[in-house]
């Protein structure tokens, strides 16, 4: 009883088996085409209701592999945007700070050159001073024609200076409060020194004729000191001869005529000296000159006489000599002392001009104390070697 229940509700092993196999076979063969069908395209058309299990099948295995199948998650715009936006910044900041670096570097070797051609300036313009301190010997060794060179080249220096402090200046937005303060005193350097060239060339042609007159009063001096000497020869040659006789007339003769040689030129240079400076008291200086002529012509009145064994007229002549020779040392006592002839030969202008100079200068050396404290590049030969501070 049991087994005919059990054969009759359920098949054999056997059977159950055939069966799957049997529906395991139906389900992967392919359906036969309709009319409706699509054209076959290569792959395999599961029968209808396989296919939605098959679907089934392959999005459960989708879900079980994220990689492939999982959507992905949509990136921000605005933080790429972002990213971007900071890395653009970045790299410009950093453009910037090189640019700037390279702009400080520029401005401070500008700096460096301005100061360097500042002190070329210096180095000219410090021969003003001779002719500015009103000291007869600096007037008399000055030639004013030669300033022409120094005015040239100082000028070229500041002009060069100009040029490179401009260069700084195209960099001082790059170049911190020590550098914009060098560049500052530069330029008051530069435009003080222009200062001195301006007023010393007010200067120069205010005196060019106190310096021709000194020159004029230097060969004076000179001439009346040949002068002396011939005339001490001549009287040397006399008190050597114990008679007239016995003069050596020819050796006297010749001092006789160094000295009215000598006497000329005293009374050409006092004539160019009041050429050149017409306001100037040179009556002193023209008795001497005077006196000189005439004592010179008594030599040459002398030597005739000694030449023609004239023993009378030689002494007559001689004691007029003699008077006047004393009268003539007398007059070379009362002129001027050399360093009393700045007075006498600067005017007012003159000194009011020296004066401007003066305070030219001192603005000048001025200028320099603001770049002593300054460290961004060595100035020292400006600051301590600049020939206006000697």
């Amino acid at each position: 009883m049991t087994l005919e229940d059990k054969d009759a509700s359920e098949p054999s092993s056997v059977e159950a088996s055939e069966a799957v196999t049997e529906v395991t076979a139906t389900a992967v063969r392919p359906a036969a085409p309709t009319q409706e069908a699509p054209a076959r395209t290569g792959a395999p058309v599961p029968p209808e209701g396989l296919g939605e299990a098959v679907a089934s099948t392959a999005s459960g295995a989708s879900a079980s592999t994220p990689d492939e199948s999982a959507p992905k998650k949509p990136v921000n715009k605005k933080v790429v945007i972002g990213i971007v936006a900071a890395a653009v910044v970045l790299v410009g900041v950093g453009a910037f700070l090189f640019a700037r670096g390279q702009a400080a570097n520029a401005g401070r070797l500008a700096i460096h050159e301005s100061a360097e051609k500042i002190v070329s300036a210096d180095q000219e313009l410090v021969e003003l001073d001779r002719y500015a301190d009103l000291d007869y010997f600096s007037l008399t060794l000055s030639d004013p024609s030669a300033m022409d060179d120094t005015f040239s080249s100082a000028t070229d220096s500041l002009d060069a200076a100009q040029e490179a402090l401009d260069g700084a200046k195209s960099s001082e937005w790059a170049l911190d409060g020590a550098d914009k303060d060098a560049i500052a005193a530069l330029q008051s350097s530069v435009d003080a020194r222009r200062h001195m060239v301006e007023v010393g060339r007010k200067v120069v042609d205010s005196l060019g004729g106190a310096y021709s007159a000194s020159k004029s009063i230097t060969s004076y001096y000179s001439g009346l000191n040949d002068f002396q000497t011939s005339v001490g020869d001549a009287i040397s040659v006399v008190n050597a001869a114990s008679d007239v006789a016995s003069i050596d007339s020819a050796r006297f003769k010749s001092d006789a005529n160094d000295a009215k040689q000598h006497a000329s030129a005293l009374v050409s240079d006092i004539s160019a000296a009041k050429a050149a400076v017409p306001s100037a008291d040179f009556s002193k200086f023209q008795t001497v000159a005077d006196k000189s002529s005439s004592l010179a012509d008594l030599l040459n009145q002398l030597s005739a006489a000694i030449a023609s064994g004239d023993a009378s007229s030689v002494n007559s002549i001689a004691q007029t000599f003699n008077s006047d020779k004393n009268e003539l040392a007398a007059a070379i006592t009362k002129t001027e002392t050399l360093s009393d002839l700045v007075d006498m030969l600067v005017t007012d202008e003159d000194k009011s001009l020296a004066a401007d100079y003066q305070s030219a200068r001192d603005a000048a050396v001025a200028s320099l104390e603001p770049l002593s404290s300054y460290t961004g590049i060595d100035l020292s030969d400006l600051t301590k070697g600049s020939s206006l501070l000697d």
